[in-house]
């Protein structure tokens, strides 16, 4: 079956129109979190993380505050691991803070 330009201009119309539906739906349920500014801290391990993924949640005092963003090999040393994190920038951190998985 063979369209016509107007039935053409319709269907562009309707396909644009449910596109920017459902990048607007998106942007409405995560755009708080896609559109919020992040702290970017590398925390450096010397046991194991076994367990450790990235996405998994941060917590601070029980409250997630954040997420994995990448774990790898240290460069300068292979027998560190290096854990990037994406924290609130309201989340308070102090100089000497630690860290632990659980």
């Amino acid at each position: 079956m063979k369209l016509t330009p107007a039935q053409k201009v319709r269907l562009s119309a309707f396909l644009l129109l449910g596109a920017a539906l459902v990048i607007g739906a998106l942007l409405w349920v995560g755009g708080s979190v896609v559109l919020q500014k992040r702290s970017h801290y590398t925390v450096r391990f010397d046991d194991d993380v076994s367990g450790l993924e990235v996405s998994a949640q941060v917590k601070y005092r029980g409250l997630r505050v954040g997420r994995v963003e990448r774990v790898r090999l240290a460069p300068d040393d292979p027998r560190v691991i290096e854990v990037t994190l994406s924290l609130n920038p309201d989340v308070p951190l102090f100089e000497g803070v630690k860290a632990q998985l659980d």
